[in-house]
């Protein structure tokens, strides 16, 4: 019998973090992907995450590498979690940077979300049983 997959972003810390601890506890196989190396190879290395993949989310060029490196690599996906997310704090009256903070925002916490989620819903749906999405 083989393991199932859950995938999660944002799995370096917080939330994330503690969701990968729990899927690998209920014996999934968990993938992370987040910004940073480091905290992505620390958990593998705890053996909590099984693989991972470093990509920041507000770089579309990255994100379809993702996508590429998931559907190159895993045949099924059970679960998948969005859970990577940034807010800034700006002020957009004292602020000339507050538009790219805005945009890095947006391309993380709504854009990414909307170009992963067509990509896995195809490659989950070549399987048969649940599957489980969240964002």
């Amino acid at each position: 019998m083989r393991n199932k997959v859950c995938i999660i972003t944002g799995a370096s810390r917080g939330l994330g973090r503690a969701l990968a601890k729990e899927y690998k506890g209920k014996d999934y196989f968990v993938v992370g992907l987040a910004r940073r190396e480091h905290g992505l190879k620390e958990l593998k290395l705890k053996s909590i995450l099984d693989d991972y993949f470093v990509c920041d989310l507000s770089k579309k060029d990255e994100v379809d590498s993702f996508i590429k490196f998931i559907e190159s690599k895993y045949d099924q996906i059970d679960v998948i979690i969005l859970n990577a997310g940034i807010q800034s704090h700006y002020d957009i009256l004292e602020s000339n940077s507050y538009y790219s903070l805005v945009t890095q925002e947006l391309n993380v916490n709504f854009f990414s979300p909307v170009q992963i989620a067509p990509c896995f819903r195809e490659h989950c749906s070549r399987f048969g049983g649940d599957k489980n999405f969240f964002t």
